[in-house]
């Protein structure tokens, strides 16, 4: 297996920062990105151990898995004209009639 989804040329460049490395690998901005960015320093910044980075970097990983739940909320709000927006539960797309959706 070649990996090569890994590799990228830099040849053009005299450093690489996490910034760079972000476009090169196109991650996403937001809490993946930090949490990516204190991963690879992790313990190396002085202000904070290992164990604290890693930590805050989970806690950016959750909360963008939160984002997503927040995200898939949003698209189960029914605008229905006169009375505004009601959020569509689980409960509700369960029993309810697709064809008036």
């Amino acid at each position: 297996m070649s990996r090569s989804h890994y590799k990228k040329d830099v040849s053009h460049l005299t450093s690489i920062d996490p910034y760079r490395l972000q476009e090169l690998y196109s991650i996403p901005e937001g809490p993946i990105f930090h949490a990516w960015k204190k991963l690879i320093a992790a313990g190396q910044r002085g202000a904070k151990d290992v164990q604290q980075d890693v930590a805050e970097a989970i806690e950016s990983l959750q909360r963008w898995q939160e984002m997503r739940v927040e995200d898939e909320r949003m698209n189960n709000i029914v605008h229905n004209g006169n009375t505004g927006e009601h959020y569509r539960g689980p409960e509700y797309l369960g029993s309810c009639n697709p064809n008036k959706l």
